[in-house]
């Protein structure tokens, strides 16, 4: 019996298949130049002919050769003539660093003399590991989902941003894409002269031409933590609402976009690491796997050094790594000190805390990028102005809604035009006379405890000195023995009960009870 041994496969055929690529078609190897765990596949369609027989039967099977690992094939042909063999060969997952090269040589076991040749369809696969190594570079083009539409993609980031999308003057194959507070401009034209007063002029209220209820939700998403906020306040974490004070309206606008919120927890036995999680349970508290709908966060870089002893990670192949510090991603910019959150407001319960007092920003999407224009459109002083103005077609061309208009003393902005240019009849512009809205000034929020409201609560029970904050929105307290329930105090003394809202108390010994 004869053995031939590492017959190197020459897979030359245009249906290679690598990921990430790097097969040599002329050296027949396969270079990796990313590190990780890969398993290695190949299809196999080998015709062998025999050249003489050696005994009473011929024997061959055949093995293969992964840099000297040799994976049994697990079939052999008992035959004494011409023919094919076509099977799928798949390694294990083992590790390959960058540069290691991989040669598939074929072995094989038989009585007499045979030729072989590769057929055209037999193909060379590197297929990577799922697991993620530390070192290993992550690539994000396989991670997002394959039904995301690049236009509900981008629909998405201009609602949730409130972005202004206009055809650049000087080149109109590009798009400039501004925020609604940069849209706007200072630059003034004046229409005093071109007003058609004989027309008239037609005021409405503006607010009652809109939505009553506004809400500026992500998308509800089935992991852990978001289910926990959903059941207990009907609304996807960070959810924002606003409600226009007027008995006439009836309608309500909510955003709809394809991100979904993404609350901040804690590692399991580590309050020290404060991370955005994603894990999906199944009725009996069992972790499983399951796609996520997409997620917007802020990558907030390093964090603050806590020590190897409180995060550590452990490789597909049980090697552990120690670490001082984690790379941090999640919806606040800083765990410690956020300066930005990209929820559209602070979310009434959270998951974690960075220890008793937990800094919240205020500085969140609907405060930055929404809270100007829609306290301006549904002000009560608010309204539409409706005008005939004298204006020939060039001038009408000229109209930017970015500019600001000056009619009879007053400003506005426009909102809307009705022209034709057929018609020898003025052009009627709806303008926006608004009640300007102060530009928002961020602050912090100091989260102590409690059971609801912006900024208030952690999902854990949270006491000191015996101060109990059942229901404290905002509360600071300072004291012992109190229970604080309302909203917007500061109680640095000892023995109260506060039921009320903007309350301070000050006195080391002094005992009340405040109730509104």
């Amino acid at each position: 019996m004869g053995r031939n041994l590492g017959n190197v496969l020459n897979f030359n055929n245009t249906g290679i298949q690598s990921t990430p690529a790097g097969y040599d078609n002329v050296n027949y190897e396969f270079t990796f130049t990313e590190a990780g765990f890969y398993e290695i596949g190949f299809q196999l369609n080998i015709r062998f002919v025999e050249i003489s027989t050696g005994g009473i039967s011929n024997y061959f099977t055949i093995d293969s050769d992964i840099n000297g690992e040799i994976y049994n094939s697990g079939w052999g042909v008992n035959n004494t003539s011409t023919f094919t063999l076509n099977q799928y060969f798949q390694s294990q997952s083992r590790y390959f660093a960058v540069g290691e090269k991989i040669k598939v040589a074929m072995h094989s076991s038989m009585v007499g003399s045979w030729q072989y040749a590769l057929l055209a369809d037999s193909s060379f696969f590197s297929i990577p590991s799922p697991d993620i190594i530390v070192g290993q570079t992550m690539r994000l083009a396989n991670c997002l989902p394959a039904d995301i539409k690049q236009a509900d993609f981008l629909a998405s980031i201009i609602k949730m941003f409130n972005l202004y999308v206009s055809v650049d003057e000087l080149d109109s194959k590009k798009l400039k894409i501004e925020p609604r507070d940069e849209y706007f401009t200072n630059d003034i034209v004046d229409l005093t002269n071109h007003i058609d007063v004989s027309r008239g002029i037609e005021v409405k209220p503006l607010g009652d031409l809109k939505y009553k209820d506004y809400t500026f939700a992500m998308a509800e998403d089935k992991d852990e933590l978001n289910t926990l906020y959903q059941d207990q306040y009907k609304y996807p974490y960070g959810t924002k609402q606003y409600t226009v004070p007027n008995d006439f309206i009836k309608e309500s606008y909510k955003t709809e976009i394809i991100f979904a919120p993404t609350p901040l927890g804690t590692a399991r036995n580590n309050s020290r690491v404060v991370f955005s999680q994603i894990i999906f349970k199944n009725s009996n508290g069992e972790t499983i796997d399951s796609t996520s709908k997409l997620r917007l966060l802020v990558a907030g870089g390093l964090s603050p050094v806590i020590g190897t002893n409180y995060f550590h990670y452990a490789d597909p192949d049980g090697t552990r790594h120690d670490f001082s510090s984690y790379a941090y991603v999640g919806h606040y910019d800083n765990i410690a000190a956020p300066t930005f959150d990209v929820n559209f407001t602070t979310p009434i319960q959270l998951f974690y805390k960075t220890g008793f007092l937990t800094t919240q920003t205020s500085n969140n999407i609907y405060n930055v990028y929404h809270k100007k224009g829609i306290e301006e459109i549904t002000n009560k002083d608010s309204k539409l102005v409706e005008f005939y103005v004298k204006l020939n077609e060039v001038e009408i061309n000229n109209l930017s809604f970015r500019n600001s208009y000056f009619i009879d003393k007053q400003f506005y902005r426009l909102y809307e035009v009705d022209f034709d240019s057929n018609s020898e009849d003025p052009a009627k512009l709806t303008f926006l006379k608004l009640a300007v809205a102060p530009a928002f000034v961020p602050y912090n929020l100091v989260t102590n405890g409690g059971g609801g409201g912006e900024g208030s609560a952690y999902a854990q029970n949270v006491t000191r000195n015996n101060t109990q904050y059942p229901k404290g929105v905002d509360v600071i307290g300072q004291g012992s023995e109190n229970t604080l329930q309302g909203y917007e105090q500061i109680v640095n003394s000892n023995g109260n009960f506060v039921n009320a809202y903007q309350v301070n108390i000050f006195h080391y010994f002094l005992k009340s009870k405040v109730q509104n």
